[in-house]
């Protein structure tokens, strides 16, 4: 690889994933890590379960190599995301260690929206500077993305100064 007539010493591409799916998809996104021919890389690793890695030496034309005996190393890194990852939005980190004298540990940050089937519009809801006795209402929407019917169990009414409770139902 060059740039402005010299040789890179390595470069990753792209530098960061993002990945947005709905909850049970399995995702998989790739990067490239290009390096001299001296570079190794060695196994991955990644700070989230929910994170699976898979780096592959890749292959050089042998036609290239022989006239871009300079081209170096590559690798292709594939990043997925498993069908139990977590419903939110989380980051993770995917780190690779090199035999480069310069960079050593190569971090690609993850970030990661799983999207349940219940969605709240707005997400929150602000109301206001009150005083005792002043009331205020705001709507919140639930609705399900894949239209599964919902029934209302009950919402709590805290009293004043408490924090509204919420409750999980298993049915």
């Amino acid at each position: 690889m060059r740039q402005r007539g010299f040789t890179c010493a390595w470069e990753v591409s792209p530098a960061s994933l993002t990945f947005v799916v709905d909850k049970g998809v399995v995702a998989e996104k790739v990067v490239t890590v290009l390096g001299p021919p001296t570079m190794d890389v060695t196994p991955t690793t990644t700070d989230n379960a929910s994170v699976k890695v898979t780096l592959t030496p890749q292959t050089r034309d042998e036609a290239k190599a022989k006239t871009e005996p300079e081209a170096g190393k590559s690798w292709k890194l594939q990043v997925a995301l498993g069908d139990e990852a977590p419903v939110g939005e989380w980051k993770a980190t995917v780190t690779l260690k090199t035999t480069h004298s310069e960079r050593s540990t190569i971090t690609i940050p993850v970030d990661i929206s799983i999207r349940g089937d219940l969605e709240l519009s707005p997400k929150s809801a602000f109301f206001g500077f009150l005083k005792v006795g002043d009331k205020a209402t705001r709507t919140i929407r639930l609705t399900s993305r894949s239209a599964t019917a919902l029934h209302r169990v009950g919402i709590p009414s805290p009293r004043c100064g408490e924090r509204a409770r919420t409750q999980r139902v298993r049915g």
